[in-house]
């Protein structure tokens, strides 16, 4: 059992301020292991004005956003990368080789390349946030992302398949952390009645990356620098934005010198009979229905969002007929509107005291879900392209909202042990990114309306099945096994079983 707070705090150091150098065994430290509370005389004047949570919030936010920028690059740039297939290659030469870029099973393989190295990382999350912490750990992650950037057009220009095939994978790798990431920062530094408005903002990044990957990479394809300079670009920004949050973050507010006593106050506020630390009770959480009911949730909702993330540039250009430029900026307008949704809805949801907590979240569920299947059906049924334009936007924005619903409910119930949840979560969108496109490639082969309207037709099928359940079994309340007393007796039945 972790001491009392108050015996924890002493005068430390940091490693930051120090300016000595960060040596191995401080840099991968257990999160606990060394961790000393900063005791209210140290915290001094509140520099940040008692909102060190917010400016973690937008530092967090933003690294989650190029997280999944990153490998999203490729989605766009892929229709404007003519130039490294060699001319005698253009249409065949002859002997029936043809260019990666032109095999559409090879070109695939490489969108699911990243869906890949996302389920690999995915499996090792839980046991190394416990080991290392959330920011060591993302650190890592952050810097994979960005190193993997910057190789991929080097890989490319080198034309050996399998190694730009491995920087997808290394790509993919890194956004394994990035539902994790965003449970633990909003578990550890959200106040609980802050929990929607929290949630909402680290969940923009889903729409942050499509804002300013498709038009940037729009603008770099007709310009001079070419496709290259995208990835370049945002390599660059990666690793400067993940070196300020390594150098800023700390895994708990107690731990950070910049927060206010009054702002730790408002933190832990609601969450005295919550565990710090601890073992993750996997099977308790595993058949809670609750929990089975976010998962189940999860796979209608990812798989609706994932189609146009992975393949909105391809529909606009290929069967929309939207030309290259204008296509970077249609791809960006749904998500700049679900965004602004979401920067509103998120403080709604927190003080709709109209409503019950869980009146909200089958609401906002219920709209996200549902609005986001009737324009799929809608999409299937006309060939009107600015019906098919409208419909593809409305249900990107709608899709926004499922955060301040399915989400909200896991990190309700789920409180500390959030980040298990979400790794569960990001497990199934890899399973989503892995499987959506060799399906996409077999059943929309030729990107025309009709192979396009069976696929929407498939996605609004599943997004109504995998929510009926939700509907059911959504709670608001804390789980038994995120109480204190529920880890003693955890505790105490395997001392009686040893004994």
């Amino acid at each position: 059992v972790s001491p009392p707070l108050h015996l924890l705090s002493r005068r430390v150091t940091s490693v930051r301020e120090s300016l000595v150098p960060l040596s191995l065994s401080v840099l991968f430290r257990s999160p606990l292991e060394g961790a000393v509370m900063v005791s209210n005389k140290e915290r001094g004047f509140p520099v940040l004005f008692h909102s060190t949570r917010f400016v973690v919030l937008c530092l967090t936010t933003a690294c989650l956003t190029f997280c999944l920028a990153n490998p999203l690059i490729l989605n766009f740039t892929v229709i404007c990368m003519d130039d490294i297939v060699p001319e005698e290659m253009q249409a065949g030469n002859g002997t029936g080789e043809v260019h990666w870029l032109h095999d559409s099973a090879l070109r695939n393989l490489l969108f699911s390349g990243s869906a890949i190295g996302n389920f690999i990382g995915t499996f090792p999350i839980t046991a190394l946030i416990q080991r290392f912490g959330t920011r060591t750990l993302f650190m890592v992650y952050g810097l994979t992302s960005a190193a993997a950037t910057a190789a991929f057009p080097f890989a490319v220009a080198t034309g050996f398949y399998p190694l730009i095939f491995a920087t997808r994978i290394a790509q993919g790798f890194a956004m394994a952390f990035t539902m994790s990431a965003a449970g633990a920062v909003c578990i550890s530094w959200s106040p609980v009645k802050e929990f929607g408005l929290y949630m909402s903002i680290l969940s923009m990044h889903f729409q942050f990356c499509a804002i300013f990957t498709m038009p940037v990479s729009g603008a770099f394809c007709v310009s001079s620098f070419g496709w290259r300079g995208v990835f370049f670009l945002q390599a660059a920004l990666t690793f400067i934005l993940f070196g300020l949050f390594f150098f800023f973050y700390e895994d708990e507010p107690a731990m950070h010198r910049k927060v206010s006593s009054k702002e730790l106050s408002r933190i832990e506020k609601g969450k005295e009979n919550e565990t710090k630390g601890g073992s993750v009770p996997y099977l308790a959480i595993c058949t809670s229905p609750a929990i089975i009911g976010v998962w189940l949730s999860s796979i209608g909702g990812n798989l609706g969002f994932q189609i146009f993330l992975q393949f909105g540039p391809i529909y606009l250009n290929k069967v929309l007929n939207f030309a290259v430029a204008s296509t970077g900026f249609a791809t960006a307008l749904p998500y700049i509107l679900s965004a602004t949704l979401k920067a509103f809805t998120g403080p709604l949801s927190d003080h709709s005291t109209c409503l019950s907590e869980k009146a909200r979240i089958i609401l906002f569920a219920s709209i996200s879900q549902g609005f986001m299947a009737v324009c799929y059906l809608i999409m299937a049924w006309t060939t009107d392209p600015i019906i098919s334009q409208v419909c593809y936007t409305a249900a990107i924005v709608f899709s926004g909202l499922n955060v301040i619903g399915v989400v909200r409910c896991a990190q309700l119930v789920a409180r500390q042990f959030m980040p298990f949840v979400m790794s569960v979560l990001n497990g199934i969108l890899c399973v989503i990114t892995l499987v959506l496109p060799p399906f996409v490639a077999t059943v929309a082969s030729s990107n025309t309306p009709e192979q396009w309207s069976l696929i929407f037709y498939c996605a609004a099928g599943i997004i109504v099945g995998t929510n009926i359940v939700f509907f059911f079994v959504a709670s608001d309340q804390a789980a038994p096994w995120t109480r204190i007393d529920y880890q003693k007796k955890k505790s105490v039945d395997g001392v009686k079983t040893v004994g």
